[in-house]
């Protein structure tokens, strides 16, 4: 008797991810022995990079571990960092939503925004996650080009605005290019989605890693009405792609409508991640803040708690000031100890300083060479060069070959857009200086072999 197999919905077919997708493949290439250069996942935490996060977020990790609070976060995210978000962005804090990660974020920001046949304008080339959650939803991602520097192409936005129409995404810095959009672009595109009544979507998970030419700037910073959601979060920023913190603020009174739908999406997963990790990232803002303002690392330590505990039941009070109590204790200890102390700003600076020279790495020892073309990178850690190799049909066959050849595992440009003219690759340029040169080398000669 034949076995009936289980039904699957359609919607899975409308799921790919290119930066996973060829994880199995490379499993196979390392099963026979081969050296796999992993530049195909921006994750700053892994052994290899050998980054870490600041101190001080670990600080709060271990003692918000040590007074219990290992029961389910808030829905929306803990009281007290969603206070200290909402001072950052100059809203309240019943606009801020913290989010397992940013990429359940932009799962809950597509579930409250399409219906089916409805269309979210998304950058190409972009982040492969946007796509596939509105696909998957039988909604349309509708990719709008860039010019040869990877900026924004406002002629073509403005050509693909239709009444389906319900959102643009910008991604400042942006992956898998690592360009910084200036301000003045931002500022016409703002402008653009508020003659068309449109919410602007602004991804900067990245906007503190700049490190060449402009300062990234926070979109609603240029016009604090605009009908924009932000996200951000600490698995890039501050190095802890573990952590799983990420957050979204709505800014402008049109994401008004936003607030029931996010609250509902938060309520039927119980808890937006760990309390443990809620708490640390609030001791990491409170003190990156406390070290931006000049003030001391443990001034106002309080200030979120005391804005909150008139809803808490006194054992939770009691919880909340044990806890603050030891993060002083800590810091102090942390500060008159006998390592050197380093500030979170430091810190990241330090991290800054290391990408800058790996991008470098990458930029100097691919650009012109074997027909590669590079926009050099400004921020993050991607490198997405373009080639020339008539010898491969599109850039997915290059990547395999490449991959199996060499050990270099990189994500093949169409995973990024399906819309890009040429052939591209985006590589994670987080391992080590010697490594990296390893790997260019080896992509330098295969498209020398195969060109």
């Amino acid at each position: 008797m034949e076995i009936q197999q289980v039904h699957i919905a359609r919607r899975i077919s409308q799921i790919k991810y290119a930066i996973r997708d060829l994880q199995a493949f490379a499993e196979k290439v390392k099963a026979k022995g081969m050296d796999i250069y992993e530049l195909n996942i921006g994750d700053p935490g892994k052994a290899s990079a050998g980054f870490h996060p600041p101190k001080q977020i670990k600080l709060g990790l271990i003692e918000a571990a040590k007074h219990d609070f290992t029961g389910y976060a808030p829905a929306q995210g803990d009281p007290m960092l969603r206070h200290i978000i909402a001072k950052r962005e100059n809203v309240s804090p019943d606009r801020v939503f913290v989010c397992i990660g940013l990429s359940e974020g932009i799962d809950h920001l597509a579930m409250s925004l399409v219906n089916e046949g409805e269309s979210i304008l998304v950058p190409s080339p972009g982040y492969p996650l946007y796509s596939t959650v509105i696909n998957a939803l039988f909604a349309k991602a509708v990719f709008y080009k860039t010019d040869e520097r990877f900026y924004p192409d406002l002629k073509d936005i403005e050509q693909k605005i239709d009444p389906t129409t319900q959102a643009l995404v910008a991604i400042n810095p942006n992956n898998p290019t690592s360009i910084i959009y200036p301000p003045t672009l931002l500022k016409k595109i703002l402008d653009m989605a508020a003659e068309r009544n449109l919410l602007v979507f602004t991804d900067e998970i990245y906007d503190l890693l700049g490190f060449k030419g402009e300062k990234p700037v926070n979109l609603h910073t240029l016009n604090p009405d605009a009908t924009i959601i932000r996200g951000s979060g600490f698995s890039k920023n501050f190095i802890y792609p573990g952590m799983r913190i990420g957050y979204l603020v709505l800014h402008g009174e049109g994401t008004n409508t936003m607030q029931l739908p996010l609250t509902k999406l938060g309520n039927r997963r119980l808890a937006a991640g760990t309390w443990e990790h809620n708490l640390a990232a609030w001791v990491g803002l409170k003190v990156y803040d406390n070290e931006e303002k000049g003030l001391d690392l443990k001034t106002d330590l309080y200030e979120e708690y005391n804005e909150i505990k008139k809803t808490m039941d006194q054992s939770e009070r009691d919880r909340y000031e044990k806890f603050i109590k030891s993060i002083v204790a800590a810091l102090t200890e942390m500060m008159s100890g006998k390592e050197k102390y380093i500030s979170m700003h430091e810190h990241l600076e330090n991290f800054k300083r290391e990408l800058a020279v790996r991008q470098n790495i990458v930029y100097q020892d691919l650009n012109g060479k074997n027909g590669i073309n590079l926009v050099e990178p400004q921020a993050a850690f991607y490198a997405f060069p373009q080639i020339d190799v008539p010898a491969f049909k599109d850039d997915m066959q290059f990547a395999l070959k490449l991959l199996e050849t060499t050990g270099v595992f990189v994500v093949p440009g169409m995973g990024f857009s399906p819309i890009l003219e040429g052939k591209y690759f985006r590589m994670v340029t987080l391992e080590k200086p010697e490594r990296l040169h390893e790997a260019n080398e080896k992509i330098l000669s295969f498209i020398q072999d195969n060109g």
